[in-house]
């Protein structure tokens, strides 16, 4: 992660409950982009009960295949966005750098803060290169020669989004509890494909029952190719 910018004024270092609550709203969608891509789409075609050969064969499949590029390419995004300076060319981002260089942190504090920093670090490195010269750009070398980028070890995406929630949870307790209601003054941020499962309102549940509708979809496809007199 780039380092924070010394020249920067005070003031940009300033820290308050708006910056804060804006900027755990920011990792929270982060993260439901990425769970939903990750639920919905890693393992559609098993779900289905079809091969890939024979999902990309199917009209609805063709189109999964699209909406599966447009989600990626957010997440990853949003990732390396979310990484970015908290200061570029005099303007001041939204950025995880930029709540950790905030004035107000205790000694304590800072000290757990470069652990997380340590573990928020590799995947934004990874994906940056995808995010410069694919999505924001149009890399020219980079598209004729069709070089993949945004590669990254099993498990680092998982392993950043714990890191995640748990400075989102440092930055709420520290500037936004204090005016938050009973119910939510001591909340915590939890990242992970598995937390509110059973909730209908959570991202996680919603995304698996996406992944159950296109499932069905895929193997009706599927079937209609296999059986055209059924038509």
């Amino acid at each position: 992660m780039d380092r924070i910018d010394t020249n920067a004024n005070v003031g940009d270092r300033a820290l308050n409950k708006d910056i804060a609550d804006a900027f755990c709203e920011e990792c929270r969608s982060v993260f439901e982009n990425w769970a939903t891509c990750r639920i919905v789409f890693a393992d559609l075609p098993s779900q289905a009960e079809r091969s890939d050969a024979d999902v990309l064969e199917t009209p609805i499949g063709q189109c999964i295949e699209r909406v599966y590029r447009m989600c990626l390419e957010a997440w990853i995004s949003q990732v390396v966005r979310l990484n970015d300076p908290g200061v570029q060319r005099g303007n001041q981002n939204l950025s995880i750098d930029r709540l950790c260089g905030a004035d107000g942190w205790t000694v304590a504090e800072r000290v757990k803060i470069d652990g997380l920093l340590k573990r928020l670090t590799g995947l934004p490195k990874c994906l940056r290169a995808a995010r410069d010269k694919i999505i924001a750009h149009n890399d020219l070398p980079t598209r004729l020669e069709d070089i993949a980028r945004g590669g990254f070890p099993e498990g680092m995406d998982e392993h950043y989004f714990n890191a995640l929630a748990d400075l989102a949870t440092m930055v709420w307790r520290k500037w936004c509890a204090a005016d938050a209601g009973p119910l939510v003054k001591n909340q915590f941020f939890e990242f992970n494909l598995t937390v509110l499962e059973d909730d209908e309102l959570s991202a996680i549940c919603q995304a698996r029952k996406l992944r159950a509708c296109l499932a069905k979809g895929i193997q009706d496809d599927c079937e209609l190719l296999n059986n055209p007199n059924e038509l």
